[in-house]
């Protein structure tokens, strides 16, 4: 009895497994964050590379504002704050390197560093 060969399907199923392995999504890359507490009240900072943010943890009826700055291209921003929800995003083309985040004015802050 005679051998056959398949090596043209062989091929064939080696060409579509590349295939789909290119077509296969990337896995999003979360945000590097920190639950800061003060007073009994909870707020969330998080950093996502083009975009960082200060916002309360709900339920939260905590007085004072969430604070956050960026640092992009080695230069710190100047700080946002809002009631709810502070947050500032990268120039165009530009990525966060690292933010600081505070829960008031007079608060010290936590830096974060931008997921890799």
């Amino acid at each position: 009895m005679k051998k056959r060969k398949y090596t043209v399907g062989s091929a064939v199923a080696l060409a579509m497994a590349a295939v789909a392995v290119m077509a296969a999504p990337a896995s999003a890359a979360g945000p590097t964050s920190r639950v800061i507490e003060r007073s009994g009240c909870l707020w969330t900072a998080e950093n996502w590379g083009f975009e960082a943010e200060t916002h309360r943890s709900n339920p939260n009826t905590c007085s004072g504002h969430g604070w956050v700055q960026i640092k992009v291209n080695g230069t710190w921003s100047a700080w946002a704050h809002d009631y709810t929800e502070a947050k500032l995003r990268a120039p165009a083309g530009q990525r966060i390197q690292q933010s600081r985040h505070k829960t008031c004015a007079d608060c010290g802050y936590i830096t974060l560093n931008a997921p890799s």
